[in-house]
């Protein structure tokens, strides 16, 4: 089971790089503009 806590921290890492540059941000409001467009759409 070491290969999951090892997965476990490359993930934890990968998360916090993804917080400290803000793609999370980023992330969500790429999310608000495909929910406003389906809704267009539909």
């Amino acid at each position: 089971m070491h290969g999951g806590y090892e997965s476990l921290s490359i993930y934890r890492e990968a998360h916090d790089g993804m917080l400290a540059s803000n793609m999370e941000s980023g992330l969500n409001e790429g999310y608000d503009r495909l929910d406003e467009v389906l809704r267009i759409l539909h």
